[in-house]
């Protein structure tokens, strides 16, 4: 139990470091924000999913406190934080029910960072209409999760020889 929380505290610690940053390189959102999930991948893998919810929790709330790019914070809060834990829990069903969790879990996570920064900051005037920027999201997430189950079949093999 131990080994368990003092890995979930190391995994934090990085995931906040990353999102820090973040915050020093804001052209790297998105990038920053997937990394800094990517431990909340590797402590499920490591520590299982109570382990992993409690660091996407500890990490979400002192990166909403510290840092000064609440957008990181947030989309690191709603998406990319959870999204490894999530996936997880949805690759147990079956295919069609595991892509439309994914699916309607990204779109509610965009639909509610688009709601917040709509009303708490200003958006950003783009070229194209949010719900077009919606469906290149979801194409984009596709390519993500693939990547990132791909990511994590390595990482499993890799680290079950070293923590057993």
């Amino acid at each position: 139990m131990t080994r368990k929380m003092a890995q979930t505290a190391l995994l934090t610690a990085l995931s906040v470091g990353f999102l820090a940053l973040g915050s020093v390189i804001p052209t790297a959102t998105l990038g920053i924000a997937a990394l800094a999930g990517l431990c909340t991948g590797v402590c499920v893998l490591l520590s299982g999913k109570r382990q992993a919810a409690l660091l996407w929790l500890a990490a979400s709330i002192l990166a909403l406190l510290l840092l000064p790019d609440k957008t990181l914070a947030l989309v690191f809060a709603l998406f990319f934080g959870p999204y490894p834990l999530i996936k997880a829990l949805a690759e147990r069903q079956k295919p069609v029910w595991e892509w439309a969790i994914k699916i309607i879990l990204f779109l509610a996570a965009f639909g509610a960072c688009v709601w917040i920064l709509a009303r708490f900051f200003t958006l950003p005037k783009l070229p194209i209409s949010y719900p077009a920027l919606a469906v290149v999201g979801v194409a984009v997430f596709i390519l993500y999760d693939f990547g990132l189950s791909k990511l994590f079949f390595y990482l499993e093999r890799r680290l079950s020889k070293f923590f057993g």
